[in-house]
């Protein structure tokens, strides 16, 4: 409980307003309430660090076949690198009596934890928090008269979608892992935009569902995406280049890179990061030659620049 009396806390979530209306439902706070501080309760999927995925799986509390207590022996193909993904989504189950719990641990209980009569098969929540709406009170924002005032956000008019800044902070942060991953094919272009919104597809991030057949606001969103991919270009191009002039080494270079998002610096990508200076370098910062950069390629290719022929030609 000690977390509801952080600085962090009662500043982002107990003190800004939307607006200076005191009956208006303060979507701001409920928003952000919803997203950082309520993980598994009546939530349907919860991003669960990959250290922790790992711990729950050689435990056997991820296997609905194990009783929680027996020997168990967990498949090594399961297990997660830790240095390549920070998280994982995991379904949420609902335990009825006598526990009444929300939890990602699919194992069964042993019976010396409850009553022989006691009897609970875990279901799988299909409904998340953020689409009970009126018929929930959770948080410091969820009071009935102003959940009464609370205007239906999701019907939504067609181009009249606002990009708020949860989603502009997701976007981006989910462009810099799309432009460093090993598996994009290309640093510039369709490519790495639709990565992007291939995964605003599947985790939505508050994006009302079907709003990619609404041409109007999915327009909106693609643009913004390829201006984040666009600023994010330009600042990992001024990075590269002032640690040129600076003698920088890759594992600074690529803590700045990533500084401010959950990326982690890894081995991989510092690999990534030196490729991409060697590449700045040789081409002399040269733009239509950094944008055609196909990366797969260069990894595959240990040759200098000048010497792999028409497959560097801008």
């Amino acid at each position: 409980m000690a977390q509801f009396r952080q600085d962090e806390f009662l500043k982002t979530v107990g003190t800004i307003a939307n607006t200076n209306n005191p009956f208006a439902f303060n979507e701001h706070s409920n928003t952000i309430y919803l997203t950082k501080w309520v993980w598994v309760f009546r939530r349907t999927t919860a991003i669960v660090p990959t250290r922790i995925y790992n711990q729950y799986l050689e435990l056997g509390l991820l296997d609905e076949g194990h009783t929680i207590g027996s020997p168990y022996y967990a498949d090594p193909s399961h297990v997660l690198d830790e240095n390549k993904q920070i998280f994982t989504y995991q379904p949420i189950f609902y335990i009825p009596e006598p526990i009444h719990a929300y939890t990602i641990i699919r194992a069964h209980l042993p019976g010396s934890w409850m009553p022989p009569s006691e009897k609970y098969e875990a279901k799988v929540c299909t409904k998340d928090l953020k689409e009970f709406s009126y018929q929930t009170s959770v948080g410091p924002a969820q009071f009935h008269d102003q959940l009464r005032n609370r205007p239906d956000y999701r019907n939504l008019e067609i181009g009249t979608l606002s990009i708020g800044q949860s989603k502009k902070t997701n976007i981006t942060n989910y462009g810099i892992a799309v432009l460093l991953s090993v598996n994009v094919s290309a640093y510039k272009g369709d490519i790495p935009r639709n990565h992007v919104l291939d995964i605003l597809k599947r985790y939505r991030f508050d994006l009302p569902a079907g709003i990619e057949h609404d041409y109007a606001n999915w327009e909106k969103i693609s643009t913004f995406v390829g201006y984040s991919l666009t600023q994010t270009r330009a600042r990992v191009k001024k990075l590269i280049k002032d640690s040129i002039k600076a003698n920088t080494n890759i594992f600074s270079l690529a803590q700045m890179i990533v500084h401010s998002t959950p990326c982690r610096t890894t081995i991989q990508l510092c690999s990534r990061v030196a490729l991409m200076r060697a590449v700045h370098a040789e081409c002399n910062g040269g733009e239509k030659r950094m944008h055609a950069l196909n990366l797969s390629e260069q990894e595959q290719d240990p040759r200098p620049l000048k010497q792999r022929g028409h497959s560097m030609k801008s």
